[in-house]
């Protein structure tokens, strides 16, 4: 007999899944501030340590290509091998920018989830670590990530076959052009909303296998059953309206940053050579007050990214929570 609940007991706060974290309990808010600068200092000295790797190689990549503008094609062989070699000497400082970020950010949802559901209330300075609950929310990512990339290129493949089908039938006749079209943008509709279903069946992998001190993913499927489509438009909400508030920080910030330094280029010409305007723009990003200004502004945006990805973590937090007491009512109805 099946240990998983019939029906969806506790009912769905839509404004407690958007806003989980910052209802997470006492100092909710403390706690969402100081992961925020947790991930958004830890993040920043990431790029400050690995980015000075990248500097080198992104250099030489950008004067091998204003090279090849004005080389002979014998010349170009050699500048493309010389491009490559920029592009593979890019690969480890990104890497460990990339695999250093991403386990930053998972000891922050990590603590999200043993927060809510472990009832975990971390208290001190450093509220984080990283252990098994991480492992496993790694891998719970891994595993999304690729079922992403996966159905992604179904639907694209789909996408492509529609196309082509419409094409060939309106060849043949207007009308079944038409039909063949129809058709086509059916069929990518479905395979979105197939992806969107997949993906949000498997999100509260992570929040489970921390719940469960064990990685979760077949129970998972069944956490959002019942409550799917206020899940969807949680997610939704995030991924339109949040972010769009993202942007609009990141346009604040990019503006008052490259405005601190426009006034730098004024000397700039139509007659300016391209080697001329790359001299002068390393110049600029090599003065102590433009990299003071680069990394106040990466700490903003990596702080604003920090409570955004918070919000989106919470939604699969909270429909674990919900699942987990719905199995606590069932059992105790049972022994009823």
């Amino acid at each position: 007999m099946s240990n998983l609940p019939m029906q969806p007991k506790q009912p769905y706060g839509f404004a407690r899944a958007i806003f989980l974290p910052f209802q997470s309990g006492p100092g909710s808010t403390a706690f969402v501030l100081k992961s925020a600068l947790f991930y958004a200092l830890a993040l920043t000295m990431l790029f400050v340590l690995f980015g000075r790797m990248l500097l080198g190689p992104m250099e030489d990549f950008i004067v091998v290509m204003m090279e090849i503008e004005t080389a002979s094609e014998e010349e170009e062989l050699a500048l493309v091998g010389k491009m490559f070699g920029a592009m593979g000497r890019m690969i480890l400082p990104y890497l460990l920018i990339m695999l250093g970020g991403w386990a930053i950010w998972t000891m922050v949802e990590a603590a999200l989830h043993r927060r809510v559901l472990l009832d975990e209330k971390a208290t001190g300075l450093f509220l984080w670590r990283f252990g098994t609950d991480e492992w496993r929310t790694m891998l719970a990512h891994l595993i999304l990530f690729m079922c992403y990339q996966g159905l992604y290129f179904v639907v694209y493949l789909v996408f492509i076959i529609g196309i082509m089908l419409a094409v060939l039938m309106g060849s043949a006749s207007v009308i079944l052009g038409v039909i063949g079209g129809i058709v086509a943008f059916a069929l990518i509709v479905v395979g979105i909303g197939l992806m969107v279903w997949v993906l949000v069946r498997l999100a509260p992998t992570a929040a489970l296998s921390v719940a469960n001190g064990e990685f979760a993913i077949g129970e998972a499927w069944q956490v959002v059953r019942g409550r799917i489509w206020p899940t969807v438009g949680a997610y939704a909400f995030h991924y339109i309206i949040s972010s769009i508030v993202y942007y609009i920080v990141l346009a604040i910030v990019g503006v008052a940053f490259f405005g601190s330094i426009i006034g730098k280029f004024t000397n700039l010409g139509d007659n300016t050579s391209g080697e001329e305007v790359w001299n002068l723009v390393k110049s600029v990003f090599a003065e102590p007050s433009t990299l003071v200004g680069l990394t106040i502004s990466g700490f903003i945006l990596f702080f604003i990214a920090a409570i955004w990805m918070m919000l989106i973590a919470g939604i699969s937090t909270y429909v674990t929570d919900l699942y987990k007491q719905d199995m606590d009512t069932e059992s105790v109805d049972v022994f009823d």
